[in-house]
């Protein structure tokens, strides 16, 4: 057996090897963070939130650090999205506009390499053979599976994960999970058993240490149940004797005032720069302190009895990993590389528990075309040890033991994934009805807990970025008003759920012109599926984006591979506990699925139990959305053909007009035109994007860029004003409305997307031989890239970073510089053939001839 075991970490190792070297190649690069804002200083440092501009999927737990002048120190507290959530060891003194977050995620997988390694030369054998028991033996146990012995129920699971070495607790959405976890490691504790609890997020490890606490908080002694590591939540993180931290301080009066009174003397000398050797030795003071803290945490952890912390942390961190426990919980395991299930059960002497959903999202690794990585990083434990395997084939491994009773959906969402996607197993809670009743009563559609909605009628028109995820403004905006309409009516838990990042990000954009810019306690909340796994809301809306003019739908909701779809639809529509809402271009779809796919099936279910709104239905929606002042005046839609209200903002235009145009467009009005127009003459920036420049006035041609993908009718005015839905395209869409929202960030955003890079009147032309100077030789110090030449509204020259909007990055444009153009380029007068040089004048730069006052030639810098 040793050399099976040693064969299958060879296996590990080398699967961790491949993604690691690709994380590597793919990364290594600084990700941009901004909107940074402080959330309060605890014991373990400063709490700082941030907004990055892309997606990040990085584990809680990870050392990292953020550069701007100074280097600081910390680690990841919560990723969720493009929501950063770091601990600082330092404060961040000096609040800047944009940072740079320096990680190396595959520092983590080497590590585990590491581990295994370790086990693999480990002369105590017998700490093995649990975990290959865990991942290989447990296979073997397919050839028992039983079509009528199904363990179910959480009683059996307890009992279950006490008598047997290896268990699985198969936990669909809603059915308990985390209770049960608490119980199984409450009743091993009784039973004279040390007890680890792992997961992947601080906020699961929180929720089952804080649920543990709350059922059994009389029946334990302070410090034998003890959270390891930094919390997430706050309860947790206040409470004065569950984390290891505060129970070391509490336990030892003298070494917490020492640390109150080092921070106070820290905070009264951070702004005297006449101290900063006071300041030093101060420093190095509270930094052993802290060693000494860490030193007191090792001791209570080696005598509790319950200990909870992340799978990162248990990897990186010796005070776990050099520790035998009796029993292991491995929560999340069903999003666990099967390596890191491994290790997780090398931990355990005597009992190894499996928590998870392997119909719900599986582990994300980068490399996926590389068949190691495949087997070992995109399959869990579930897959590995044949669960998945007897279920689709009707029979139920004896190792499983399955959570059957759902508590949080209204029957008529949970009767779509019992059906189709776990076969059903489950059934409802006798008091569901009553729970969820009064979110069904509530908007918008009330009465109505699985509604579907047909975008077929309205102007739905699908784009990709350059990373080809997609978006749908159309939807985006519709999804938000459905959202507002059940905040109104007194849900305070909305989930806006879309399987592309950039549909997320463009969601993300509308709430904080809608909510303001700190979304972290909003009631309405958007972001992809990833981030919604192990959250439940009253009500979801579940945006599919994809539409014409795209012509095939994305793989995220049509990949069979790995049931991806099946798993990205089951999480969406599991996450709702009383009203459910499905978003889709159905015209589009109907030809695009075929009867083997989820999508298809949520499409034929929504039919069979009538949940189609009727157009009608819809129309009165809109009509009857009657928003507050402070909602209307950011967002508002108009049915009908009047467009007075967009003729008005035109005509106050002050900056910008940004237009896109299909070439579908029925017909441009007069009002229009002379608008636009009226707004040249008062030197309005304007572009017009267009499929079909021949539409327009032959006196605009200078503003008009020909592109094939401006399929979406819309106007930006003075970068903050979004107008949606005009001109009317002449298409199978039979209602007209328009959509206007006013909010910079959205307005920016969609800018963004659309990549529109010359609203700032960036000199571009080819002909400008100073503007490609500025593009050769000057570079962005924050981003790298190439800074443009801009004229201002004032028709002065400066400086830009030419992937604005993404950064905003601007420096004066100076004489030298205009200087270093003409002695590179040998400038000459046309006159009198002396060198020109540059000036700075009464109205701005200009160019002179060096002869001056006998020579008086002048060019001016825009026509260099």
């Amino acid at each position: 057996m040793r050399e099976k075991i040693n064969d299958l970490i060879q296996l590990f190792c080398e699967a961790l090897s491949i993604e690691a070297n690709y994380e590597k190649e793919q990364g290594g690069k600084p990700y941009r963070l901004f909107n940074m804002q402080c959330l309060g200083k605890d014991d373990g440092g400063w709490i700082y939130i941030f907004e990055s501009e892309v997606e990040l999927f990085l584990p809680d737990g990870l050392p990292i650090r953020i550069e701007k002048f100074k280097k600081f120190y910390g680690e990841i507290l919560a990723c969720s999205g493009y929501e950063l959530v770091l601990l600082l060891k330092t404060e961040l003194i000096e609040a800047e506009e944009l940072y740079y977050l320096y990680c190396e995620p595959w520092e983590i997988l080497l590590e585990l390499q590491r581990k295994l390694i370790n086990l693999s030369e480990t002369p105590n054998f017998g700490k093995l053979s649990l975990a290959y028991q865990a991942v290989c033996a447990s296979q073997k146990l397919v050839n028992q599976a039983s079509q009528k012995l199904l363990h179910k129920g959480q009683e059996k699971a307890i009992q279950f994960a006490q008598d047997n070495p290896v268990s699985f607790i198969w936990g669909p959405p809603g059915t308990g999970k985390t209770e049960t976890l608490a119980k199984i490691a409450f009743s091993h504790y009784k039973n004279g058993k040390t007890v680890l609890i792992l997961s992947h997020s601080n906020v699961a490890v929180d929720t089952a240490i804080e649920r543990i606490d709350r059922i059994y908080q009389n029946e334990y002694q302070p410090g034998e149940i003890v959270r390891y590591g930094y919390p997430r939540i706050n309860s947790v993180r206040s409470h004065s004797y569950l984390t290891t931290y505060k129970l070391v301080l509490n336990n030892n009066p003298d070494l917490k005032r020492r640390v109150e009174e080092l921070r106070k003397i820290i905070e009264k000398l951070k702004n005297d720069i006449n101290v900063r050797n006071t300041k030093a030795k101060i420093d190095k003071e509270l930094h052993d302190v802290n060693e000494e803290i860490k030193e007191k945490e090792r001791e209570i952890i080696n005598n509790s009895k319950i200990i909870a912390t992340t799978l990162s942390k248990a990897t990186i961190d010796t005070t776990i990993s050099n520790i035998l426990f009796d029993a292991v919980l491995l929560d999340e395991a069903s999003m666990a590389y099967i390596p890191q299930s491994f290790y997780a059960a090398s931990l355990a002497r005597k009992n190894i528990t499996y928590f998870g959903d392997f119909l719900q999202l599986p582990p994300i690794a980068q490399k996926e075309d590389d068949s190691k990585v495949e087997n070992w990083l995109m399959r869990d434990i579930f897959e590995q040890a044949g669960i998945k395997h007897c279920l689709e084939n009707e029979t139920y491994h004896p190792l499983m033991v399955l959570l059957d009773v759902q508590r949080r959906m209204d029957p008529k969402i949970s009767t779509f994934i019992n059906c189709y996607i776990y076969k059903d197993l489950l059934n409802d809670s006798e008091d569901i009805i009553q729970k969820t009743k009064p979110i069904v009563e509530r908007e918008p559609f009330r009465k109505r807990s699985f509604v579907s909605i047909d975008l077929t009628p309205f102007p739905s028109i699908c784009h990709q970025d350059g990373s080809y995820s997609r978006y749908n403004i159309f939807s985006a905006f519709f999804s938000v008003l459905l959202a507002l309409s059940g905040l109104l009516d007194q849900n305070d838990s909305i989930g806006i759920i879309t399987p592309y990042s950039t549909q997320s990000k463009l969601l993300r954009s509308i709430l904080q012109d809608l909510m303001g810019k700190d979304l972290r306690n909003s009631p309405i909340y958007a972001s992809t599926v990833h981030q919604f796994q192990g959250s439940e809301r009253d009500i979801i809306i579940f945006d599919t984006v994809d539409s014409y003019r795209l012509k095939r739908p994305g793989i995220l909701l049509t990949r069979k591979k790995n049931d991806n779809a099946l798993r990205l639809i089951n999480v969406a529509v599991s996450r709702a506990k009383g009203k459910f809402i499905l978003i889709s271009k159905q015209d589009y779809w109907s030809q695009r699925l075929n009867s083997n796919m989820t999508l298809f099936h949520l499409f034929k279910y929504s039919k069979d139990i009538l949940a189609n709104m009727e157009n009608d239905q819809l129309l009165d929606f809109i009509r009857n959305l009657n928003l507050p002042k402070k909602y209307q005046e950011v967002i508002k839609v108009f049915l009908g053909t009047n467009i007075d209200e967009l003729i008005k903002e035109i005509e106050e235009a002050q900056e910008s007009i940004y237009c896109s145009i299909p070439d579908s467009f029925q017909y441009l009005s007069q009002n229009w035109i002379e608008a636009i127009s009226e707004a040249l003459s008062r030197n309005v920036d304007l572009q017009i994007r267009t499929e079909n420049p021949n539409r327009f006035p032959l006196n605009w041609e200078e503003y008009i860029i020909t592109d094939s993908f401006s399929w979406t009718p819309l106007i930006i005015i003075d970068k903050k004003i979004t107008w949606f839905g005009f001109p009317k395209i002449d298409s199978n869409d039979s209602v007209n409305i328009l959509i206007r929202f006013k909010g910079e960030k959205t307005a920016k955003t969609i800018l963004s997307l659309m990549q529109v890079k010359i609203t700032r009147n960036s000199v571009s032309d080819k002909n400008s031989r100073l503007a490609m100077f500025i593009i050769k030789n000057f570079q962005c110090p924050e981003c790298n890239k190439n800074l443009s030449l801009i004229k201002n509204s004032r028709g002065n020259p400066f400086l830009g970073c030419s992937s604005y909007p993404e950064c905003n990055f601007t420096q004066p444009f100076t004489v030298e510089i205009l200087n270093s153009y003409i002695q590179m380029v040998k400038l000459r007068c046309s006159r009198c053939g002396s060198r020109m040089r540059g000036s700075r004048g009464k109205y701005g730069f200009f160019v002179g001839c060096s002869s001056y006052p006998q020579c008086r030639e002048i060019i001016s810098i825009w026509k260099l």
